[in-house]
């Protein structure tokens, strides 16, 4: 088959009109329908994307136009040949480049070129001519509209993110957990919900009346009802943190550095029917040029809190000093540490707060200044603040940047606090301690073997406390508590630590030493873990990235509900993987492979030699059958080579069937 080519050298000027016009067309007008963001507002990150697009899509039409030079034809072959030359070139290039992407954008984006390449070949001169100089006027004018393309689009389609409710099973030692996740519940969105931003890195989440407060990294506070069901019970609340973001970009910030400057904990403080609510924020301070870690308080009485007035005024409480600048990097661009930042508070007694600041960077390395062991410098601190008079003292110091704080139930104090590339800590903090950064640590420099300054025999200098616990490599390590509820009754006394590599952490301390570390893994999207706290009867509530939460609890098995008997099966299943494994049905161990084993054909996995009383058996594995072999295996086929007693409980056969139906 032939398609005629009408471009021909007498036509050149036709062919750069066209493509010129429609190229710029495609490039701008789905980004800005997709995200909102006409030509001149097209921040950095996603230009290269669009010039490589320009580049795949000249590249492609000067071949073509090469092509039907002297009047030659193009056949269909040829031109598909070309198209999946030109998309595998530009597809091979974002992989290898990692640029910034969006897949529908790609796919869009990518047939909307073969289009304009395909009518460029059949369309007649004139119309081709007309056609492009008004896609070319269309286009010019959609730019003066900014975001309301994407905004009627997403209108039209009702494209907006929605609060969503999902559930999970998490499988660990002692317990089958059912995690109910609640996502897109704080998203900050424009009036008419055309365009929504998920909550700024940070926030924090406190125990509050007979549910939860719920700060987001930008300031705004929000009610949670205790025991969420389908739904979300939540209230944005009439007050905001005194985060100044917008004195901070005046101040030279860029937007990178806006996502990090942020609110790191809150803390309540209630009195009968009033309440006092502290903030941990960073604050830029106009009249110096420089920021600090602040502590601010607000006092009301709860009812009306919770009724949507507005408390008294913010007041601050403590910064910490001194007044850092933003430093200025290479290339003369001005950079925030801040995402460093500590900022965990808990109450010793009634009028002593301790209160975690992070080095916000400048340890000796990264910057001249190694503030962790500056006795006159307020970051890589516990600080001890005297709420009565205002007076602040080191309680601890030597400290990167520690994300989690807890006091037990025993008043032992409990820090994470994260390492470089490597050496997280868990330590037991004292009054008085120097837990040794920059000096010490189990960490190396990014992009090195070492740290460039450890002190020779810091390890074992007395003067120093090491980590009760170091994770190599890290798991970005944030806040923590001890189990104290009676819900989880086999993990009462150990810590859950939270982390940012999508795991929740159990660590079980006997005699100070960490004597088990277990890894649970929350969810692998979205699984950031931010913050952490425990219901009165015992559930564990976490606070991810995006503004989402998690809801945790034991499942019961002789409960009924199909997630935990089938989270019941898994865990019965540990004993049949001594000798059976899953893969694709001929993955054979001692015994045959069971992928799809319910309803399979008896003794019909490939490759794998039954025994005589099994390969005389007929039949499929239907759950009757699978349990009476379950229950007494030898009586049920005499002679089979199973030698593992049969299971008595009818209930935990039912729950082992139940998790075989899930190996397809």
């Amino acid at each position: 088959m032939k398609m005629t080519a009408l471009a021909r050298p007498t036509n050149l000027w036709q062919w750069l009109l066209w493509h010129s016009c429609i190229g710029f067309a495609i490039t701008v007008l789905p980004a800005q329908v997709m995200f909102g963001e006409a030509a001149h507002q097209i921040p950095a990150t996603k230009i290269p994307f669009l010039i490589s697009f320009v580049t795949i899509y000249s590249a492609a039409t000067a071949a073509i136009f090469l092509f039907t030079l002297r009047g030659r034809t193009l056949r269909l072959t040829e031109l598909l040949l070309i198209g999946i030359a030109a998309i595998g070139s530009w597809g091979l290039y974002l992989l290898l480049a990692k640029v910034e992407l969006a897949r529908p954008l790609l796919l869009g984006m990518s047939a909307l070129a073969g289009a304009s390449i395909v009518l460029s070949l059949v369309l007649k001169p004139k119309v081709q001519i007309s056609l492009a100089l008004i896609v070319a006027l269309a286009t010019g004018l959609m730019q003066v509209l900014g975001e309301r393309p994407h905004e009627l689009l997403v209108k039209t389609l009702d494209m907006g993110p929605k609060p969503t409710r999902s559930q999970t099973t998490i499988s660990t030692a002692y317990y089958s957990i059912q995690a109910t996740f609640f996502d897109n519940y704080f998203n900050i969105c424009h009036s008419d919900h055309t365009q929504c931003d998920t909550p700024r890195t940070g926030g924090a989440l406190a125990s509050f009346s007979d549910g939860f407060l719920y700060a987001t990294g930008e300031g705004f506070l929000h009610f949670i009802q205790d025991h969420p069901t389908q739904a979300l019970s939540t209230r944005q609340l009439a007050t905001k943190i005194p985060l100044n973001s917008e004195a901070f970009l005046m101040g030279g910030a860029n937007e990178r550095d806006l996502s990090v400057f942020r609110v790191m904990d809150i803390l309540v403080r209630e009195q009968g029917d009033s309440f006092d609510l502290f903030a941990a924020h960073h604050f830029w301070d106009s009249k110096r040029s420089c920021f600090v870690m602040r502590v601010s308080k607000v006092s009301g009485e709860t009812a009306a809190l919770l009724d949507g007035k507005v408390p008294g005024a913010w007041r601050t409480v403590w910064d910490a000093e001194p007044c850092l600048p933003l430093k200025m990097a290479n290339g003369g661009t001005k950079q925030f540490g801040g995402d460093g930042a500590g900022g965990r508070m808990l109450m010793l007694n009634d009028s002593i707060m301790l209160v975690t600041v992070g080095d916000q960077q400048w340890d000796g390395w990264n910057w001249d200044h190694a503030v962790s062991q500056d006795p006159e410098s307020a970051y890589g601190k516990v600080m001890k603040l005297d709420l009565s008079t205002g007076k602040a003292t080191v309680f601890s110091k030597g400290m990167r940047n520690p994300e989690g704080f807890y006091q037990g139930e025993h008043g032992d104090l409990w820090s994470t606090e994260h390492g470089p590339q490597g050496g997280d800590e868990l330590n037991l903090i004292v009054e008085g301690g120097n837990y040794g950064w920059p000096r010490a640590t189990y960490g190396t420099e990014y992009g090195r073997h070492d740290w460039p300054l450890l002190e020779s025999g810091a390890d074992v200098d007395p003067t120093l406390q090491r980590p009760t616990y170091a994770w190599v490599p890290s798991i970005g390590v944030s806040n923590l508590l001890t189990v104290q509820g009676p819900r989880f009754a086999r993990w009462r006394g150990d810590l859950l630590i939270c982390s940012f590599n999508e795991s929740l952490h159990r660590a079980h301390v006997k005699d100070g030493r960490v004597t088990v570390m277990e890894p649970i893994m929350v969810r692998p999207r979205n699984g950031r873990l931010r913050d952490i706290v425990e219901t009165s009867d015992g559930r564990i509530v976490l606070l991810l990235d995006l503004g989402a939460l998690a809801f945790l609890e034991p499942l019961d098995a002789n409960s009924g509900d199909p997630g935990a008997v089938t989270a019941r099966g898994a865990l019965l299943f540990g004993a049949c993987q001594q000798c059976h494994k899953v893969g694709d049905g001929s993955l054979h161990a001692a015994g045959p492979d069971l992928h799809r084993i319910v309803n399979r054909p008896v003794a019909t996995a490939p490759g794998f030699k039954y025994s005589p009383a099994m390969s005389a058996l007929s039949g499929n594995w239907d759950e009757q059958r699978l349990d009476a072999f379950l229950h007494d295996p030898q009586t049920y086929i005499l002679g089979n080579a199973m030698q593992l007693p049969g299971m008595e409980s009818a209930a935990d056969r039912r729950a082992l069937i139940a998790h075989l139906k899930t190996l397809q």
